[in-house]
């Protein structure tokens, strides 16, 4: 453990831990968990600047941006990603690797000096039932939900009744108690009312416009609110920042999200009102349109409308990485051009979204059975595959650059065979969450690579890496990006490897603010944290960033169709595909772990290091989170991540041991893990995700 830190990971127990640890875990949601155990034997281990329109926006910004509404209006429904994939040029070298060539996936003694074992996931959580009604939902003081708990709260919901033709309008429900979704529908059939949806104990709802009905449902034990949604309090605080200092008739590329999913219903009503609708992400409920800044305050009193956010810019997140994040522990060089011994991430597909990628760069193409992507920024199709901003190409090369020719400049897992590459980001570095979101959506199917004599395998990357966003001291998970990255990680089990922002204590990027991502701050080779790496909590005071990993200087392929040069760049543009690459080497190590993203991430925040000064302050590492991140916490997560660590086990006394486990829950069920914890060890961690 002493190569993993400047200070030793053991520490001094300051009390016996106990031979066997069983503890309850009451959820209604699935849970991951990973731990290690540290010392004695085991150790367990679980930006954007917002700008404005017209004279408020950069010469460059105000380009894009019209690009982007017009590809807006001119929504072409009948377009499936799919079918435009793009394959890159076959290059040299390209194709399966010679017998020869085969990477060695043993533990052979020339990778390994000494008895490792690698993580495993042991078999799914017990799980036992409960019979009596648990009150863990407590009804939430929030002033934002006051609205709920108003006195006049059914006699706004009678006045939106008003403004629509229907007998019934889009309203809210809030439950005190976990309520079974039955009992629910039940209830409000009686009053005329219909479920339309769920979010935690928020429910989306048909109330009648009748007031005795409403008065039956408010008077239910178990209800707690009703009512409407004010329209201010669905418009964007930097929306109406924006409108505030434009014309009334200037254009805004926005998101609408909508209460259900009735998508033709409501791209008919938002035309009608002369709004331009472009794409609908049903899996959010949400339109990216085009409105004159005058008729947005008119939309937010639609009762169908839930939110109304701009589409906003997202920007790139601005050789010594390998051996700093002990990536060299679980692979070597092998005897010819391109191989390597151990694991390299042979059996892991894996996606990047950025600027572009340049494929002629040798490290890039070489020995991969399959690279294919495509373009959504306006008017940049030839960029895809040369990368002039080369800010993609680098970012990429840091995953699974192979070093061909100058193996020292290989990224974290150079053995993947299948690239998917998506073109959210002009050249100039920049670009707007709609393209972006499309891109989340492209790379959540299987994509095969038309043509160019690749292999046509349907590949989806099992992981995704996002060296962008935007930037923010508010950002709580609830923004259209994050829903949009956390509904794609749960649905189609990716792991969403997300850098953090390079804004210090000024904020942090909306897609790492997801509780779903992977969220990587930027440390020096050391592990000390760069100054402009953001910080968090989230606005809602969760973790952030989750990790941290090497930033500062990284050597990696060089774009704009450069074929063997190498170049530096710092950020948590950086760390985030270090991270990324060590995931892959995870994953291709212990196949437990692919299609389960929250177990991943799990390993790798247990897995980090951290010095054990640490965790002698509750203040700046406290034992748990119960009352939020730590100083500490705030600035590294759960430390620097160890591909040593995350990956072997190393089972003899000063060493460490560790595994993980799953279990998907119903409503009254309790899972629980047996831990076996031996005498002597110094430290058991544990992390919930």
């Amino acid at each position: 453990m002493k190569n993993e830190s400047r200070t030793s990971l053991r520490t001094t127990a300051k009390q016996n831990l106990q031979t066997l640890i069983r503890r309850k875990f009451l959820l209604f949601t699935g849970l991951f968990v990973s731990f290690l155990i540290i010392g004695g034997l085991i150790t367990f281990f679980g930006f954007h600047n917002r700008s404005v329109v017209d004279g408020l926006y950069p010469e460059t910004h105000r380009e894009i941006r019209e690009a982007l509404i017009e590809q807006i209006s001119n929504y072409d429904s009948s377009f499936t990603e799919e079918n435009e994939t793009i394959s890159a040029p076959y290059a040299r070298n390209s194709g399966q690797r010679t017998q020869s060539q085969q990477v060695d996936k043993q533990l052979n003694s020339s990778v390994f000096t000494r008895d490792y074992s690698v993580v495993s996931v042991e078999p799914e959580m017990q799980k036992e039932s409960v019979f009596d009604t648990v009150d863990i939902v407590k009804a939430t003081a929030d002033s934002e939900l006051e609205w709920l708990r108003s006195p006049r709260a059914i006699e706004r919901v009678l006045e939106q009744g008003e403004r629509v033709a229907r007998d019934w309008v889009y309203g809210w429900l809030q439950v005190s108690t976990p309520v079974d979704a039955s009992l629910v529908t039940q209830e409000l059939t009686k009053a005329d009312a219909e479920v339309v949806g769920r979010t935690g104990t928020l429910w989306r709802v048909k109330l009648p416009k009748d007031q005795d009905s409403l008065v039956s449902i408010q008077g239910v034990s178990w209800v707690s609110g009703l009512g409407v949604l004010p329209p201010a309090a669905k418009i964007a605080q930097d929306l109406s920042a924006i409108v505030a200092v434009s014309s009334s008739t200037t254009e805004h590329p926005l998101f609408i999200t909508v209460m259900s999913d009735e998508e033709e219903n409501f791209r008919r009503e938002l035309s009608e009102r002369g709004v331009k609708v472009g794409h609908f992400y049903a899996d959010i409920r949400t339109f990216a349109v085009v409105s004159q800044g005058g008729d947005i305050e008119e939309l937010s009193r639609l009762d169908f409308v839930q939110a109304i956010e701009p589409i906003r810019i997202v920007n790139k997140q601005h050789d010594s990485a390998v051996q700093a994040m002990g990536v060299d522990a679980v692979r070597g060089l092998g005897q010819a051009v391109g191989e390597y011994t151990g694991f390299s991430g042979e059996s892991v597909g894996v996606a990047v979204m950025d600027s572009g990628l340049n494929t002629n760069h040798i490290s890039i193409s070489s020995l991969r059975e399959s690279i294919c992507g495509l373009n959504f920024v306006p008017n940049e199709e030839n960029d895809l595959w040369f990368d002039e901003s080369r800010h993609g190409t680098h970012v990429t090369g840091t995953v699974v650059g192979n070093g061909y020719f100058q193996p020292k400049m290989a990224g974290m897992a150079p053995g993947v065979e299948h690239i998917r590459f998506a073109k959210v980001l002009s050249v100039r570095g920049f670009g707007f969450d709609e393209w972006v979101n499309r891109g989340i959506d492209y790379l959540g199917s299987p994509i095969s690579c038309p043509s160019n004599q690749w292999s046509d395998d349907a590949v989806k990357p099992l992981i995704v890496n996002m060296s962008l966003g935007g930037g923010s001291l508010y950002f709580d998970g609830k923004d259209t990006n994050a829903r949009k990255l956390d509904s794609t990680v749960w649905s189609e089990q990716q792991l969403y490897v997300v850098s953090a922002g390079n804004l210090a204590k000024k904020g942090y990027s909306d897609y790492g603010a997801a509780k779903n991502s992977l969220t990587i701050g930027a440390s020096h080779d050391t592990g000390d944290l760069v100054d402009f790496s953001s910080e968090g909590p989230t606005y809602d005071g969760r973790l952030l960033p989750n990790v941290v990993g090497t930033g500062v200087n990284v050597r990696s392929t060089e774009g704009g169709g450069q074929y063997e040069t190498y170049f530096n760049l710092s950020g948590t543009s950086m760390s985030s595909p270090a991270v990324a690459g060590v995931a892959a080497l995870l994953m291709d190590a212990s196949p437990g772990y692919r299609e389960h993203p929250a177990l991943a991430r799990a390993r790798l925040m247990a897995g980090a290091v951290k010095p054990d000064v640490w965790l002698e302050s509750e203040d700046h590492f406290p034992r748990d989170n119960t009352d939020g991140p730590g100083s500490f916490q705030a600035s590294y997560g759960m430390g620097f991540v160890s591909a040593r660590v995350a990956i072997l086990n190393d089972d003899v006394a000063e060493g460490w041991f560790s595994s993980g486990t799953t279990v998907e829950l119903e409503h009254n069920e309790v899972a629980y893990h047996d831990i076996e914890v031996p005498a002597g060890a110094s430290r058991l961690d544990v992390v919930l995700t």
